[in-house]
């Protein structure tokens, strides 16, 4: 049996006139899993990296966004069935602000700023379906 993969993502949240927004990002249509759902960014770790160093990697590398990580917010394990195959998801989300509400698409299809209530309006991948129900909650208090 193989060991889960680690992953982090971002959940970051940026103060606004209109509310609090949250950054989402579509993962690439040629994405082996879940190409083109939409998840809080980030990715798997590296060999020996701590997951707040390889978040901050991760969201450089996707997004070119500096991001400051917070406290961890959820922990998901998710086992994705795929064409007679398992692949074993443990993912930890975390709370992050950005210095820069500025982004750029260099490993996502598409990243937008939204608020709680639009976050029910986008088709998210599996491992992250915990994490957008904690949030909303979290936000709507």
């Amino acid at each position: 049996m193989s060991q889960p993969i680690n992953v982090t993502s971002a959940i970051i949240l940026r103060e606004t006139s209109e509310g609090v927004r949250v950054l989402v990002a579509r993962r690439k249509l040629d994405t082996k899993l879940e190409a083109g759902k939409w998840e809080f960014p980030g990715g798997k770790l590296e060999a020996f990296e701590h997951p707040r160093d390889g978040l901050k990697r991760e969201i450089l590398e996707e997004l070119g966004l500096d991001i400051q990580v917070g406290e961890l917010f959820d922990l998901t394990s998710h086992i994705y069935e795929t064409a007679g195959s398992r692949v074993h998801v443990l993912l930890m989300s975390y709370l992050c602000t950005a210095a820069s509400p500025e982004f750029q698409l260099l490993d996502v299809s598409d990243a937008r700023w939204v608020s709680a209530s639009e976050l029910a309006m986008f088709d998210w991948a599996a491992a992250d379906v915990v994490a957008v129900e904690k949030l909303r909650a979290y936000l709507d208090r």
